[in-house]
């Protein structure tokens, strides 16, 4: 018996993803907050903290690699795919850019600071664009809200690793 097996772009479009990835953010984002918290009070060298990060870090980096398979309907296609592979791509790389520059593992440098940057602020343009559109539904203050919150630890490691 042959299974029905579903491509990363349907799998992201059923209401099951949708409620699950809503979840998942939630979850994080609240997460994330508390591991925020404990690093203003100072707790930043103790070993909890690092697991939070780490797990929250993670989640949304996985989290953002799965938005950038969506797809909105857009005069122009190459608009809706561009939007979401730089958006979902930039900001993952974004997110494992912090986990690795904060637990100083090798391999985290200017340049995937610079990718990420780099993807994040052309999707914004891109949405920008979409906005002032015909589209004006495609695009909601979510997806800027996750630019913003991803810019804040992006421009910290980067003042702070020069």
């Amino acid at each position: 018996m042959e299974e029905d097996k579903l491509s990363i772009q349907e799998l992201v479009r059923t209401e099951g993803w949708k409620i699950f990835s809503k979840k998942l953010e939630l979850y994080t984002a609240i997460l994330l907050g508390i591991t925020i918290v404990l690093w203003i009070a100072g707790f930043s060298h103790k070993h909890p903290f690092a697991m939070l990060l780490t797990a929250s870090l993670t989640s949304m980096a996985i989290l953002c690699f799965f938005m950038g398979f969506n797809i909105f309907e857009s005069d122009s296609k190459i608009i809706s795919f561009l939007f979401y592979k730089l958006y979902g791509f930039g900001l993952a790389i974004g997110f494992i850019t912090v986990l690795f520059i904060h637990q100083h593992w090798p391999g985290a440098n200017e340049i995937m600071l610079l990718l990420s940057t780099g993807m994040i602020l052309i999707s914004s343009i891109l949405g920008i664009r979409e906005i002032m559109g015909e589209n004006k539904n495609n695009i909601d203050w979510k997806y800027f809200a996750r630019i913003i919150l991803a810019f804040i630890p992006l421009f910290y490691y980067i003042i702070h690793s020069f």
